[in-house]
């Protein structure tokens, strides 16, 4: 678990300190990484179930590569700041960029917050 939430804030930190966090429109973003380059982005699979799958697709004016960087309200984390939802136009406000870990799996998704 910890393994995958580190890549998750490595590919986050990637993107930010990189060319690899473009803006698209005013207020989304496409992650893309250096290792593939601008060709590839984080998408959100629609699959027509659920709608969880991510993965890196060939980059296109597509909702599920419109990602939105949201900081949470420290009153909402004990008191804590720096904390951030990463969701997309997709996906809309209510499913963020998660870590599964319940044991058997460890994965990245996307799910209802």
């Amino acid at each position: 678990m910890k393994f995958k939430k580190m890549l998750l804030l490595a590919l986050v930190a990637l993107c930010i300190t990189s060319n690899a966090f473009a803006q698209i429109k005013a207020g989304t973003y496409r992650l893309t990484t250096e290792w593939l380059g601008d060709e590839k982005a984080l998408d959100m699979v629609n699959d027509g179930e659920k709608n969880e799958k991510i993965n890196m697709a060939d980059v296109g004016d597509f909702s599920g590569q419109h990602w939105i960087i949201t900081p949470v309200p420290a009153s909402v984390t004990g008191g804590v700041g720096g904390f951030y939802r990463i969701t997309n136009v997709f996906g809309g406000k209510d499913k963020s960029l998660d870590v599964v870990n319940d044991g058997t799996n460890d994965r990245l998704r996307v799910t209802k917050t």
